[in-house]
């Protein structure tokens, strides 16, 4: 596939490179700081040739007045998307070359260098950009940035304007759907100007072309999505047979669509959007009438039963007040039955779209059925009076005011349902990136189901049509409305007992899915990709999780976007420890984050901390917040323990420095939050130091330690450990030259040393120095910079693998 061959800028080229580039601008985005250009056609001369073909992003931070259509020379520094460093987190790679973009430039100078002539299709998407930005401002000035941010991710796509707390309170919740363009949203346009332009001209063409004219110039100024290519096609199927007078067939323009967009975007195939888009659309057409004919009940079922029949005792006593409550009664078996039927069609599509949910964002939002309930029609009603309101903003204002106000008031309704839903036990099942055999496993039971519900139907169908000609008598003879009857009441249980079979072959599937299939025993140790920081997970024989560290000097929100989402990938909601070494930011502010955003992340047992004596104010502040937000706060001392089956991580260092300690198994104990009052070094050289034993498996986590902490580790590590095979080494303070001094490392003399540092780092991390001490003691040297997340695997305390998220394992 041509999209996985690296293009002949990535050949050729090396990261961070100076370059000169020429090509046309094809599209645009406006950010805070800086815009963002879209390039194609593009040549970089190379020697003796010209490299031509890649796509571009330029990022121009002094917001050069360009159009879409110009064609640039750019002088700037080309970098190439890197994949994800960790586990589930955001591939950056994967998502641009989606689109056909290899590399980015930071612009240095811009030149424009074209005719000024224009294409008519650049000519319109810059009139439909300068609208945008005009309707993007209409509805910031009248509702603010929260609400207008939102509502103009709901009407024109444009995320980033969106506060990234409600975004992610949407998205755990499982309604951030709303904030993008989807088919939902161009359905409701391009159906309604097509019906109305239909019956004002009386004509399906005229109403058809002007829908369908609509519809495009929308997308084109939206951009084009997957969801949004997919919606157009299938509306063009539908209003293409209508005004052919055919029956459309909604199977078939799903189907089209597909087969469509991966002709577009063949890359497509490993996108979330697709699969959500196509996906729920499938679950509306095949699963959702399936369960809602199956699963309905007769009228003697209903709510309503008892007040209609009421109805008729009390018709002896007044006629009026008999037929207000058969009116009561049917008003409230109809809402009966929208409540139902919109809790099914949730339900179904959430059976077709758990799989997809739990692969990409790894957990599921249980109350996701109740709040699409009313989130899903309320979304009509926000997009009808947000485009009114956009349509009176800007001509006649005062008239703007009362609709912008109801957005305000639905958007108000989502975020408080949302905040209400979060606080209910149970509210977010963090499962985890399910294998591939779970998910052909419950599809296959999805599926299989879904066959069953259609064998019902089909056999309900053929029971209907005996039963009517039944109805047929033959030589005046009298009908036996008894039988037909009791036929009938035996068709409907047959109906509801296979029905509930085919749950319980569902539920069968969801247990598959969502239970975690890990061999026992086993230790899993992930030195994370953070960065210039650290940041180590572990998982017990027994399944406890523990995080030593997180944190990073270069990776702007490093909890929530490192940490966070590969704890997720993993299945983890509850970290039992942290384990931080020492105060320093690149240790702890990923922590930080961690702890602030516990109600949507990841929850903390247990946060244990080096002995008081070493504290500083940083860790006087982690400790206070952690309590603050009703985490138990203990400290480590030297000696002390913390076991599980038969894996210890024990505390080596600190103590008090220049003393002797004892190496002794106990509790770990709260301390009093304050910090040191003086008399005892702090800082790099007073890290938390650990030893993790496993069978015959060992390894050593130093923090930073370097100096006279080092120096102590040493003598400690000759007196307390003699004659340990050290398996593998966290090389301390990130491969600095003056950390790893000979001494130590030829008292450990690890098999393997893994380097935690960041790409093109300030420090020079790892220090060339430091490689050659390693390399002379027989030391395996891995690094994050090159491998991404480090991964070790140990089996029963005697089988290990090594390897890198991304490489295979090596041993």
């Amino acid at each position: 596939m041509k999209e996985f061959r690296p293009s002949e800028t990535e050949f050729y080229l090396e990261d961070q490179q100076d370059i000169v580039l020429s090509g046309r601008v094809y599209d645009k985005t406006e950010k805070e700081k800086y815009q963002v250009l879209y390039l194609k056609n593009n040549s970089i001369p190379y020697h003796q040739q010209s490299l031509k073909g890649s796509r571009l992003i330029i990022y121009d931070e002094e917001k050069h007045n360009i159009s879409i259509g110009d064609v640039l020379t750019i002088q700037g520094n080309i970098r190439f998307f890197q994949p994800a460093p960790n586990p589930g987190n955001f591939d950056a790679k994967l998502y641009y070359q989606k689109q056909n973009i290899h590399a980015s430039v930071w612009a240095e100078s811009i030149q424009k260098t074209g005719d000024g002539r224009y294409t008519l299709s650049e000519r319109i998407k810059n009139h439909l950009y300068r609208f945008r930005q005009k309707w993007r401002g209409h509805l910031y000035e009248a509702m603010g940035d929260e609400d207008g941010g939102a509502l103009s991710a709901v009407l024109l796509g444009e995320r980033q304007g969106v506060d990234e707390d409600l975004k992610t309170l949407y998205q755990v919740n499982g309604i951030a759907h709303i904030l993008a363009i989807s088919g939902l949203h161009l359905s409701f346009i391009g159906i309604g100007i097509y019906q109305i332009l239909r019956r004002l001209t009386g004509s399906y063409t005229i109403g058809g072309a002007c829908g369908i004219l609509f519809l495009v110039l929308y997308i084109l100024m939206i951009g084009l999505t997957v969801s949004a290519v997919r919606a157009l096609i299938m509306f063009l199927f539908r209003v293409g047979a209508e005004m052919t007078g055919r029956r459309y067939d909604a199977p078939t323009a799903l189907s089209a669509a597909a087969v469509a967009v991966l002709l577009w975007r063949p890359l497509s195939l490993y996108d979330g959007g697709f699969w959500l888009s196509f996906g729920a659309v499938f679950a509306v057409l095949t699963v959702v009438p399936a369960m809602q004919d199956v699963f309905s009940r007769t009228e003697s079922a209903s709510p309503a039963k008892a007040c209609i029949a009421g109805g008729s005792t009390i018709y002896n006593n007044g006629q009026h007040a008999s037929s207000v409550c058969v009116y009561l009664g049917k008003a409230w078996k109809q809402v009966w039955q929208m409540i139902m039927q919109g809790l099914t069609a949730s339900i179904g599509i959430n059976l077709v779209i758990f799989p997809i949910l739990l692969y990409y964002f790894f957990e599921f939002p249980i109350y996701s059925f109740i709040l699409n309930i009313f989130v899903i029609p309320l979304m009509s009603v926000l997009l009808f009076l947000g485009m009114e309101g956009s349509l009176f903003a800007s001509w006649v204002v005062p008239l703007s005011v009362l609709p912008f106000r109801i957005c305000s008031k639905i958007l108000w309704i989502y975020k408080m349902s949302c905040e209400i839903m979060l606080r209910l036990p149970g509210a977010r099942l963090v499962i985890g990136r399910p294998d591939t055999w779970q998910i052909i496993v419950y599809y296959g039971t999805l599926f299989l189901g879904l066959l069953i519900l259609r064998y019902i139907l089909l056999m309900k169908k053929c029971e209907e049509r005996r039963n009517q000609s039944l109805l047929v008598t033959k030589c005046g003879k009298k009908r036996d409305h008894r039988k037909q009857e009791n036929r009938g009441c035996q068709g409907n249980q047959r109906k509801q007992k296979a029905g509930w079979a085919v749950v319980l072959l569902w539920a069968v599937g969801i247990v598959i899915l969502t239970v975690r299939f890990e061999e026992a025993g086993k230790l899993t140790t992930v030195v994370l990709d953070v960065g210039q920081g650290d940041g180590i997970f572990m998982k017990g024989p027994k399944g406890g999780t523990y995080l030593v560290d997180g944190g990073s000097s270069d990776v702007k929100k490093v909890g929530q976007y490192r940490l966070e989402s590969f704890l997720k990938s993993q299945g983890v909601g509850v970290i039992d420890y942290v384990l931080i070494s020492h105060g320093d930011s690149d240790h702890t502010n990923g922590v930080e984050e961690l702890i602030e955003r516990q109600e949507m992340g990841v929850k903390i047992g247990t946060l244990v901390l080096p002995v008081q004596e070493v504290w500083d104010e940083a860790l006087a502040g982690l400790a206070e917040k952690a309590k603050a937000y009703g985490i138990r706060v203990a400290v480590m001392e030297a000696g002390q323990s913390i076991r599980e089956g038969n894996m210890t991580i024990t505390c080596i260092q600190p103590g008090k420095l220049g003393t002797e300690t004892e190496h002794r198994e106990s509790e770990i104990r709260e301390p009093e939050v304050r910090a040191a009052e003086g008399g005892y070094e702090s800082g790099n050289a007073a890290s938390m130091v650990l030893a993790v034993k496993f069978g015959e498996f060992d390894m050593l986590l130093t923090g930073d330690v370097e100096g006279e902490g080092e120096g102590q580790l040493t003598e400690q590590l000759e007196e307390q450990y003699r004659g340990c095979t050290w398996e593998v080494l966290k090389v301390a303070h990130h491969g600095s030259k003056n950390s790893s001094s000979e001494e130590f490392l030829r008292q450990v003399k690890p098999a393997y040393a893994f380097i935690s540092a960041g790409q093109e780092n300030r420090y020079g991390h790892p220090h060339q120095e430091t490689i050659e001490r390693l390399a002379d003691v027989g030391s395996k040297v891995y690094s994050t910079q090159e491998k991404g997340a480090l991964i070790v695997e140990v089996e029963d305390g005697e089988t290990m693998k090594v390897g890198s998220y991304w490489s295979r394992s090596e041993q």
